[in-house]
């Protein structure tokens, strides 16, 4: 195996896999069944610690669909002032 090879970076096409993994319904289920025991307290904090990672996993996905809007975005901007437009309306836009 080359040096190479371990450094390479696989980004997985399919965008939908990024999407979020934390169950809510299955989250207020299980804190109903513990309520009021001694696990209430790491239960709630484990799942914020899921419920974290899942959303990080999104960004990836969030990231290339922002990419993408802008893009079509532009490419949708029938003159070039429409752009400049836009970008005056964000923060921080010329």
């Amino acid at each position: 195996m080359d040096i190479n090879d371990i450094r390479r970076i696989r980004f997985d096409d399919e965008l939908e896999r990024y999407q979020g993994f934390f169950d809510h319904q299955w989250a207020k289920d299980f804190h109903e069944v513990i309520q009021g025991s001694k696990l209430e307290g790491m239960v709630f904090d484990l799942s914020l610690e899921w419920k974290a990672i899942s959303c990080v996993r999104r960004w990836p996905w969030l990231m290339i669909h922002g990419i993408k809007d802008a893009i079509e975005h532009t490419l949708a901007c029938e003159d070039s002032d429409g752009l400049a437009k836009d970008m005056g309306r964000l923060p921080g836009g010329t």
